[in-house]
């Protein structure tokens, strides 16, 4: 017999190295010894009822090179009783000697002999060497849950209707879908207070129900009450909940359907439509109906076509059908219902609802009449409220109406009016006395209702001043405003009076510190504002220093009753941590009831701290009396903005009206003192789609050039190759007689004066007395600055309002071209993106025209390596990309032909002109001093839609004094 080497004398075997070798003690060879394998070693029995059987097999393998002997199959249940076992015509003959390779068939049998689930486990013993640390190979095995379940069908067991006094007998089948017996125990109601249920079968319990096997019970309902909902309880001992089965039922009563419960009707103005519904008696007994009506409210369009006779009877199951008749007055949505009253005990009234849309045109007027109390132009708009076109065939005044009462703009031309769509017109009252006057508007259009629609004009002119000046806002809040900017608000004077009002003085009699200022001046003898008009004043607040200001701007008028009128000036300041731009958001020319393009408001956090955005909204009187600027996307709120991150909100303006309309955006936020942040939003209003744009090409092109050179250690040589060079530049200047100013700043912003101009005089002009050689002096501006230059930074101090007045006053301004060249051998450092500093400069000329901005650069060029020491100027190149201007690399040797190519772009004539409107490309004709131009790329005109501007021919380029005409129509967008 080959020695049996448990775990532990094995490992002892290994560690000595041989003193117990493992080898074959029977002397058939090292190595040799058999091995056994039992496949499955799981085995998973599926539920059977109880007294069935399910045999399964295993194979048992010698996958040794030995004989191997099996000397004992036992099989253990785990779970209690004998659940699994070995078939005894089944059982192998041990020992049993197994060649190699060779297998033998285990049967293993699962015979439950109750509920439940059943484990065992089969042991093996054999002489292999691969066995269990207990010296076995096992066969784990287990059954499915063996359960008893009960279900009854039908359940819930509804009895319908009963009549009163009679007694319904139903079944409901009880059956035992599980494995194992089912004993019910007994059946019990839960409440059957009133005694109307009872069970009828014979039933004995306990009551053994097998797998498989059904119980029937029988039920008897004899109704007392309205109805009955109860449940029956079926006890069992298995262990598991009872079982419940609910019985319904209730006593027959009549019961009334209608069908369908709603009545939809569409049709042409005038005309007429039938529809019908049913009254059926769904239920047991007769239905008497009482009533048949429309219900209170109904619209007057619905009416009931010969209904049938009051009262009326209906058997079980029978039904009349009702008649609805829809004849539309108007355009609108009606809505109704038709009440029955009868003797359905659960539902005494029921209604059909009837809705109804007409279809055609209806043409409205609003305001309905118009009543002037001064001289004014007065609108009314008229809407196609309807869902199908109105043909708007004009307008007109009644042959008695009162001269005094005219069009101010011509009535549209006879045009189709789409559903939602609205046209304007506009009625002027032009009064030569205090009289009353009265008169009536007439518009004609296919309206069945009112093909001719009249709205009533009268005037009541108040007694009183012949001038009644109105002045609003009573107070200007400026907001926060950064110190050194500026923010400009505006006063509206309306004259509401029946004659002229002049407004002879605007004085600011508050004004600390000088921070407030007049950006509009009143003509010598005062200005003249007719009844009804407008007059507008500009005053700015430009903070120089300080925290907060109250200052105070008074009028004075020909206004009897106030001849000297007060306004109120708020402002603060401080150091501004949050910048948006533009300011204002301007967007421009829009027809009437159309859209502008989506504008982006992009904010900015300049200040070395984290800024949250609160809120977002338009300021008081903004959007009144109705919306016509819409914020049309926007982060959520709130917002968190670090620095140097920007964040944008898209704005569209769609005017409901004619003429300018002004409002504000405030934007709320975290930074101390700075909330909200207020953005001003310009638009204007006009009736048609025709436009033309008129341009002058100046004779003297007015050009404020600024340079912003690195005046670090290492720009020397640059510094003087520009010097050397400008002559080439400056010869340009001279040929087309341009009026310049030339000013040098550096990207040092660490001194004092940051951002300001360097050289005497401070900057060129065409008057400054060798203006070459001064302009190559202040160019100099040497080698001692900051080795982190910040020229974009440099660029936004110099045009701050502080500085503009400051150290930089006289340079800029505000109707000629701006030019910037940025000189530099390494990167731009400063703290913001590239995307605030193009919008900053953008917004110093206005977003619509960027013709009169440009940047260039003369710096190292991205991506591109020479023998010069210096780096890549990448964020100066972005700006100048963004910007229009030339970028020049250092690399390149001739400065000469670079500066000349620099000159050309800066000097020269405008070849780009912007429109005011986004145009419809197929429209446009431009003429250049009357003599019309081609569209021709080489020898003409072209059209870029994503500027929306005019671009000539360097060969066609409009000269000096030349007038410039653009004619075409707008793209209406819809709102």
């Amino acid at each position: 017999m080959r020695a049996r080497l448990g775990p532990f004398f094995w490992g002892l075997a290994l560690l000595l190295g041989g003193v117990i070798s493992a080898c074959d003690c029977d002397g058939t060879g090292v190595g040799n010894f058999p091995e056994i394998d039992v496949s499955p070693t799981n085995i998973i029995y599926q539920a059977i009822p109880v007294g069935k059987e399910s045999i399964k097999q295993a194979l048992i393998r010698n996958k040794g090179q030995v004989p191997l002997t099996i000397r004992e199959i036992s099989v253990l249940n785990e779970s209690g009783g004998k659940a699994f076992d070995i078939p005894e015509d089944k059982k192998l003959t041990l020992p049993l000697t197994l060649a190699p390779d060779e297998t033998a068939t285990l049967f293993l049998r699962y015979a439950p002999q109750s509920a439940g689930v059943a484990r065992g486990d089969v042991r093996i013993l054999s002489d292999a060497k691969n066995v269990d640390d207990d010296g076995y190979n096992h066969i784990k095995l287990a059954s499915s849950l063996v359960s008893a379940e009960l279900i009854a069908n039908p359940n819930p067991l509804d009895f319908g209707e009963v009549p009163p006094g009679d007694t319904k007998i139903l079944s409901t089948i009880l059956s035992n879908k599980g494995q194992a017996d089912l004993m019910v125990s007994g059946l019990e109601f839960v409440s059957n207070s009133a005694q109307e249920l009872a069970i009828v079968s014979q039933i004995t319990f306990p009551a053994k129900i097998e797998p498989g096997k059904d119980l029937e019970v029988q039920i008897s309902y004899s109704p007392k009450g309205v109805r009955v909902d109860e449940i029956l309880i079926a006890k069992n001992d298995t262990g598991r909940p009872n079982y419940e089965i609910r019985i319904v039922g209730q006593r027959a009563a009549p019961k009334i359907e209608v069908d369908p419960n709603l009545l939809t009707f569409t049709n042409l103005l005038g005309t007429k439509e039938t529809k019908t519904f049913t009254i059926r008696n769904v239920g047991g007994q007769d239905l008497e109906v009482t009533a048949l009506a429309m219900a209170t409210g109904s619209s007057q369009d619905f009416s009931l076509l010969n209904p049938p006779s009051l009262p009326f009877t209906l058997k079980a199951q029978e039904e009349v059908k009702v008649d609805v008749e829809y004849h539309s007055q108007d355009i609108q949505d009606d809505q109704g219902a038709v009440e029955i009253t009868s003797n359905d005990p659960d539902s005494p009234t029921v209604r059909v609802s009837l809705q109804a849309v007409a279809k055609g045109c209806d043409l409205k007027a609003t305001p309905d009449k118009l009543l002037f109390t001064r001289p004014s132009n007065l609108t009314v708009t008229l809407s196609n409220v309807g869902n199908e076109p109105c043909n708007f065939k004009g307008a007109s005044f009644s042959a008695q109406t009162s001269q005094e009462f005219s069009f101010f703009l011509p009535p549209p031309a006879a045009q189709a009016l789409p559903p939602g769509k609205v046209l304007q017109l506009v009625v002027r009252f032009a009064p030569q006395d205090q009289t009353d006057d009265l008169g009536t508007l007439i518009v004609e259009s296919d309206d069945a209702d009112s093909p001719k629609l009249e709205i009533p004009l009268e005037s009541k002119i108040a007694a009183g001043s012949e001038c009644e000046l109105s002045v609003t806002p009573s107070t200007i809040q400026y907001g926060f405003v950064g110190i050194g900017r500026a923010q400009t608000r505006q006063v509206t004077l309306e004259n509401k009076g029946w004659g002229d009002c002049t407004v002879t003085q605007a004085n600011l009699t508050v004004n600390p510190s000088q921070v407030f200022s007049l950006g509009t001046t009143l003509s010598a003898q005062g200005e003249k504002i007719p009844s009804g008009q407008f007059y507008k004043i500009d005053v700015i607040f430009t903070p120089k220093s300080g925290t907060s200001f109250q200052g105070e701007l008074e009028i004075t008028s020909t206004d009897s009753a106030t001849p000297k009128q007060k306004v109120s000036l708020v402002g603060t300041t401080g150091q501004l941590c949050i910048e948006a731009l533009p300011d204002p958001m301007d967007f421009g020319t829009i027809q009437q009831q159309c859209s502008s393009l989506k504008e982006a408001l992009e904010i900015f956090n300049i200040c070395n701290q984290t800024v949250q955005l609160t809120g977002i909204k338009f300021g008081a009187g903004t959007n009144q009396p109705v919306q016509e600027f819409f914020i049309r996307s926007s982060p959520n709120m709130p917002y968190s903005l670090a620095f140097g991150q920007s964040m944008q909100i898209s704005l569209t303006y769609a005017p409901r009206n004619l003429g300018p309309d002004t409002g504000t955006l405030e934007v709320a936020n975290s930074s101390p003192g700075q909330s909200p942040i207020i953005v001003s939003l310009v638009g204007k209003g006009v009736d048609t789609a025709e436009q033309t744009d008129t341009f002058q090409q100046l004779n003297k092109p007015e050009i404020d050039l600024l340079l912003v050179v690195d005046d670090s250690g290492s720009m020397s040589d640059k510094q003087t190759n520009l010097a050397n060079n400008l002559g080439t530049f400056m010869n340009w200047a001279a040929q087309l007689n341009a009026d310049y100013h030339i000013g040098v700043t550096t990207t040092d912003t660490t001194k004092a004066n940051a951002g300001c101009l360097r050289g005497t005089p401070t900057f060129v002009t065409s008057a400054t007395p060798n203006p070459t050689g001064t302009f190559a002096n202040n160019v100099r501006v040497g080698t001692t600055g900051s080795a982190t230059e910040k020229g974009l930074d440099a660029s936004w101090q110099f045009f701050q309002s502080g500085k503009l007045s400051g150290c930089n006053q006289g340079f800029y301004r505000k109707d000629a071209a701006l030019s910037l060249i940025y000189i530099s051998d390494e990167e731009d450092n400063s703290a913001q993106s590239t995307t605030f500093y193009v919008n900053f400069l953008r917004n110093l000329k206005g977003v619509k025209d960027t013709s009169k901005i440009r940047a260039s650069a003369i710096v190292g060029e991205p991506n591109r390596t020479c023998a010069a020491v210096f780096s890549a100027g990448v964020r100066y190149w972005d700006v100048a990309t963004q910007l229009g201007g030339l970028k020049i690399s250092l690399c390149d040797a001739n400065w000469g032909n670079s500066l000349t190519q620099l000159g050309a772009l800066t000097f020269g004539y405008r070849s780009q002109f912007f429109l005011s409107r986004p145009a419809n490309p197929a429209t446009i004709k431009v003429e250049v001093d009357g003599a019309p131009v081609a569209q021709n790329a080489s020898s003409g005109w072209t059209y870029d839609a994503a500027s929306n501007s005019i671009n000539f021919a360097s060969s066609a380029i409009p000269q000096a004094g030349q007038t410039i005409k653009v004619t075409y129509q707008a793209l209406c967008l819809p709102p």
